[in-house]
C-alpha cells in the first residue's frame, strides 16, 4: 500500500502512480480530488467535501490497479486525540438481561461481533466507537471481533475485556456487579506509615512450587491461600511463612495476562510480556478455560493475605506489550498505542515496543486498569516496571487515582532514564523528575551500588561498603538516609519515603551469589544477614526479594526470567537448614515497626560518629533514642556506653558500661 491519508481530507500519492491519472472511491462512490502540492516523490490532493471519511472504505484506482488507501497514519497527527479520543465506557458492559459491547476502532470501516456462534454488526458512533446491545444474560460468554482496517479483515479480541479463556483466544463477558457481589472485603486493622513498611517480592509459581511442602495447589493462585502448610521440618510454608516474617507488603510479580506461557500445557516466565491490561494470567488458575476462575482465585489470594494482615502490591507492566505489532491494540488502531521512531516501533524498553502512555487513550487504558485492579481485586499498591518510560503526567494522574482509592497505598517503580522520548516530547517519570512525584517511590540504585557494589552479575565490577570498601563511608551516610540529604552526593529525593532501598530483586544476581563470587574469606551467610539488617535499619522503604532473607542462590545466573523452577523457586529445604536466618529477619521487621522516630522523621535529629575506620554509629535523638551501630571490620569493637543504651532484643534495666560490636554486624540499641 503506497497512498495514505496525510490529513482528514488530504491524500498523499506516490508520483509514479499518477502517470495515467487516478480515481478515488469512498464507499464505492467516486470523489473528486484537487491538486495541492508535490515533491520529487509524492503529490498531495485535497478530497472534496467536509464529511468524515475516516471509518469508510477508501479505494484508489490507477493504471488498471486499485488499492485501499492507508488511513492509519492519521494517528500521528497532533490533533488526532482532540478529534477521536473518547470518554465513553468501553468493553462489554454486562447487565442481568443484556450486554452493551463498545469498541474504539476509529480506523475501521467495518466491525463484526462474533458471540456465541452468531454474528452481529455494531453501529459506528461519533469518534470511532462501534456499539451494539445484545439481549440476554451473557455473563461468561466468549466473543471476538472482526475488524476491517485498510480493507484488511483482522480477527481480534477485545483490549477492554476484563477476562478471557485460555491463552486469550477469546474475550469473555463478565457481569462485574454480580461477581463483586460474591466478594467480601477483608479490613486491614493495622496501618503503616510508609517508612515502617517493608516489601517482600515474590512470584506466584516460585513461592509455592517446591516439592518439600504440603501445599496442594503448587504454582497456582490458590497455593498462596492455603493455611497450616509446612516444610519437611515443620516450619511454616507459603502464606504462613509470609505471616511469620512480619513484612507489611507482599509484591507479586506480574499477574496480568502474559503471552510467553501456554496456559494449558504450561511453561515458565516471570510475566513481563503482557497481552492484556485487565485480564489475569490463566496459567496460575486451576481452570484456565473458565474466565471467572482466575478472577475468583486471585481475589482469594488478596483476601487471604489481607486476612493475615498483609498488604498486596502487584507488579504492572505498562511500558510495553508482548509482540507490539501483533497486539490487538495495534491491529485495531495502528500507529496509536505504541511510540514510533523513524517509522518503526520505538524500543527503549528493550522489549520491542514502547507504550504511548502520553496519548489520551493510552493514558486512559492505564488508569482504567489501575482502577479496575483496586476496585475488583482490592489490591493495595503498585510497582511500575520501567516507570521511566511512562510520561510524567500519566504517573501524576495514576498516583492521584491510586491514593483516592486507598490513601495508604504504595506507588513505586523503576525510574531509570531509558533515553526515550514521547510522542509530544513530554517529561517522563524518571528519578530525575522525582521532585514532581512526591508520593512515588523509586528503586534506589545508588543505595544498591554504595552498599553492595557496581554490576549486575554475581562477579561485581567493584565492591561496596558492606563488602569492605571503606572509601564508601561517607557514601554510606548518604544512602542510609534514603539519598534525601546532600552528604557527599547531591540528594536524589525530597523525602526518604521516595527511596526504595534494595540490594537484590528478581532480576540480576542474588546477594548470596554476589558475596560468594565477589569476595574471598568471607562468611557468606553472616554477610547476607548483615545486608538484610542494614536494609531494614536504613531510612526509606526496605525491599526484599523472596529468599534473600535466607541467602538463596540463582546458581550465578542473572536474568532467569524463563529458566524455570530450579533457578527461581523458593527452596524450602534451604529454609529448613537456615531457619535461624528467617527468624532474624522476622526480628528486623518487628524492630522497624517499633522504631517510632520513623513516624515523624526529622533528618536534623540524626548524627554520625566514626570512632574507628570501618565502624559507623548512627544516633537518632528524640524522646526515645536509637543507635544503629555498623561494624564493617573483621574485629570486635568495644563501644563505650556511658549513655546507657540497651540492646533492642534485651530491653534490660541495667545496661552494660561497654557494648561489644561483633565483626560484620549491625547492632540495634535503644534508650528510653
Amino acid at each position: 500500500m503506497n497512498s495514505f491519508l496525510s490529513s482528514y481530507h488530504e491524500i498523499c500519492i506516490p508520483n509514479p502512480n499518477l502517470s495515467s491519472g487516478f480515481s478515488l472511491f469512498i464507499n464505492n462512490e467516486e470523489r473528486q480530488c484537487f491538486f495541492v502540492s508535490k515533491t520529487d516523490r509524492v503529490s498531495y490532493y485535497y478530497i472534496e467535501g467536509n464529511d468524515e471519511i475516516l471509518g469508510k472504505e477508501i479505494v484508489l484506482k490507477y493504471q488498471d490497479k486499485e488499492e485501499h488507501v492507508d488511513v492509519t497514519k492519521l494517528a500521528l497527527l497532533l490533533n488526532f486525540d482532540d478529534i477521536y479520543a473518547v470518554d465513553l465506557e468501553l468493553g462489554p458492559i454486562c447487565y442481568d438481561d443484556h450486554t452493551v459491547f463498545r469498541l474504539w476502532a476509529p480506523f475501521a470501516s467495518n466491525v463484526v461481533l462474533s458471540l456465541d456462534n452468531k454474528e452481529y454488526k455494531p453501529t459506528r458512533l461519533d469518534r470511532g466507537v462501534y456499539e451494539i446491545s445484545v439481549d440476554g444474560d451473557l455473563d461468561g460468554k466468549l466473543y471476538h471481533y472482526e475488524v476491517t482496517v485498510n480493507g484488511e479483515k483482522r480477527i481480534v479480541t477485545d483490549p477492554y475485556a476484563k477476562s478471557s479463556n485460555a491463552n486469550g483466544k477469546e474475550s469473555a463477558v463478565i457481569n462485574i456487579a454480580r461477581l463483586m457481589g460474591s466478594f467480601k472485603n477483608i479490613p486491614l486493622e493495622k496501618s503503616y506509615s510508609k517508612l515502617k513498611s517493608s516489601i517482600y517480592e515474590l512470584h506466584i509459581r516460585d513461592f509455592t512450587i517446591h516439592k518439600s511442602t504440603n501445599i496442594e495447589n503448587k504454582g497456582k493462585y490458590l497455593g498462596l491461600t492455603e493455611v497450616n502448610r509446612v516444610t519437611k521440618k515443620n516450619h511454616p510454608a507459603g502464606l504462613d511463612y509470609l505471616k511469620f516474617l512480619h513484612v507489611s507488603h507482599v509484591q507479586l510479580l506480574p499477574i496480568l495476562d502474559f503471552g510467553s506461557v501456554d496456559e494449558i500445557s504450561g511453561g515458565y516466565n516471570w510475566g513481563y510480556d503482557p497481552i492484556s491490561f485487565f485480564a489475569l494470567e490463566g496459567s496460575y488458575s486451576t481452570n484456565p478455560n473458565d474466565p471467572k476462575s482466575r478472577m475468583v482465585e486471585f481475589r482469594q489470594v488478596v483476601d487471604s493475605l489481607h486476612q493475615s494482615g498483609l498488604r498486596v502490591n502487584i507488579d504492572v507492566v505498562y511500558n510495553h506489550m508482548y509482540h507490539g505489532e501483533r497486539q490487538n491494540l495495534n491491529l485495531i488502531t495502528p500507529h496509536y498505542f505504541f511510540r514510533e521512531e523513524a517509522g518503526k516501533l520505538a524500543n527503549h524498553s528493550w522489549c520491542g515496543c514502547d507504550f504511548a502512555s502520553e496519548r489520551k487513550m493510552g493514558r486512559r487504558l492505564i488508569k482504567e486498569s489501575i482502577d479496575f485492579l483496586m476496585k475488583v481485586y482490592d489490591v493495595d499498591g503498585f510497582r511500575f516496571d520501567l516507570m521511566g518510560l511512562i510520561d510524567l503526567q500519566t504517573m501524576k494522574e495514576v498516583t492521584n487515582l491510586v491514593l483516592s482509592n486507598k490513601k495508604e497505598a504504595l506507588v513505586y517503580g523503576e525510574g531509570w532514564d531509558m533515553n526515550a522520548t514521547t510522542f509530544k516530547n513530554e517529561k517522563l517519570a524518571t528519578m530525575e523528575n522525582s521532585h514532581e512525584l512526591p508520593d512515588v517511590s523509586f528503586f534506589n540504585d545508588t543505595y544498591r551500588d554504595i552498599m553492595r557494589g557496581h554490576g549486575s552479575h554475581a562477579k561485581l565490577d567493584d565492591l561496596g561498603f558492606l563488602l569492605g570498601n571503606k572509601s564508601y563511608a561517607d557514601g554510606f551516610k548518604f544512602a542510609y538516609l534514603g539519598s534525601s540529604k546532600s552528604l557527599t552526593y547531591p540528594k536524589l529525593f525530597d523525602h526518604p519515603s521516595q527511596s526504595l532501598n534494595f540490594v537484590e530483586c528478581h532480576d540480576n544476581a542474588t546477594i548470596y551469589d554476589v558475596i560468594n563470587e565477589s569476595t574471598e574469606d568471607v562468611d557468606v551467610l553472616r554477610t547476607v544477614k548483615l545486608f538484610n539488617k542494614v536494609i531494614m535499619c536504613s531510612i526509606g522503604i526496605p525491599f526484599i526479594h523472596m529468599g534473600q532473607e535466607i541467602g538463596l542462590t540463582k546458581h550465578n545466573q542473572r536474568n532467569t526470567y524463563n529458566l524455570g523452577d530450579y533457578y527461581n523457586q523458593m527452596d524450602y529445604d534451604i529454609l529448613d537448614k537456615r531457619f535461624d536466618m528467617a527468624q532474624s529477619f522476622r526480628h528486623y521487621n518487628l524492630a522497624r515497626q517499633h522504631a517510632d522516630f520513623l513516624d515523624s522523621l526529622d533528618l536534623n535529629q540524626v548524627s554520625f560518629d566514626l570512632p574507628k575506620d570501618g565502624v559507623l554509629i548512627v544516633t537518632w535523638n528524640g524522646e526515645r533514642k536509637y543507635k544503629y551501630c555498623f561494624n564493617m571490620t573483621n574485629q570486635q569493637y568495644a563501644m563505650d556506653n556511658a549513655e546507657g543504651f540497651y540492646h533492642y532484643s534485651l530491653r534490660n534495666n541495667n545496661p552494660d558500661d561497654t557494648i561489644y560490636l561483633s565483626p560484620f554486624r549491625c547492632t540495634y540499641l535503644l534508650k528510653d
